[in-house]
């Protein structure tokens, strides 16, 4: 499994103090509120919706501090409209970012997630004065997606990410290709020969690897 981390880099209507410290990627700034219970919406972030793969697991955390009790909440708005859980974190005393909290599964999330969905995610950020209750301060709230990457594939001239291939005469060769009128074999060695590329070939006589063109 890959990771890729994003943050959230704009902000809705003002409530919080200093409300766009809370996203402009710098973690000495923050975003404070002395009111209980009040709400901060942060509305875009950094993921340009490119698909990476097959994403797995998304999550949440938020860099900040409070007064050692208090907790910042933290919940997802899927499509900039539908609000998953609410997700509660205790920031420590000193700042620091908060654990991870998995918003894969929550209420209204997207099955399967795709990375357009990633892009669109928004959030509300919620001090919940449980503690001492005086004020709470938010740097930056990070995205964290896992996902699975695609092996390589072959699209009839090249492996990707292994090179141009050996072609020789088609013979008795079991893997072959088609090029420019002609067919060619593709030529199979020894998994330890030196010229061994990293795809392997099964074949009656075991397993061998395409050899890479030199």
């Amino acid at each position: 499994m890959a990771e890729v981390t994003y943050y959230f880099d704009n902000v809705g209507s003002p409530v919080w103090d200093q409300h766009t410290k809370m996203v402009d990627n710098n973690l000495l700034t923050f975003g404070f509120t002395n009111d209980s219970h009040e709400i901060q919406t942060i509305i875009t972030n950094t993921c340009p919706g490119t698909d990476l793969g097959t994403i797995t697991k998304v999550e949440l955390r938020a860099y900040g501090y409070g007064d050692g009790g208090d907790q910042m909440d933290i919940t997802p708005v899927f499509s900039g409209i539908n609000d998953g859980d609410e997700h509660h974190t205790t920031p420590a005393s000193s700042a620091g970012w908060g654990s991870y909290v998995d918003i894969t599964s929550d209420t209204n999330a997207p099955v399967p997630w795709t990375w357009g969905a990633v892009q669109a995610l928004t959030a509300k950020i919620e001090f919940d004065p449980a503690g001492k209750a005086n004020r709470m301060y938010a740097a930056k709230v990070e995205i964290r997606v896992t996902f699975s990457t695609p092996g390589a594939y072959y699209h009839g001239l090249k492996v990707q990410g292994v090179g141009e291939l050996a072609l020789c005469d088609a013979g008795s060769h079991p893997l072959r290709i088609r090029k420019g009128g002609t067919t060619y074999g593709i030529e199979l060695v020894a998994t330890d020969d030196p010229n061994a590329s990293a795809i392997r070939i099964k074949v009656g006589a075991g397993i061998k690897a395409i050899r890479k063109y030199t």
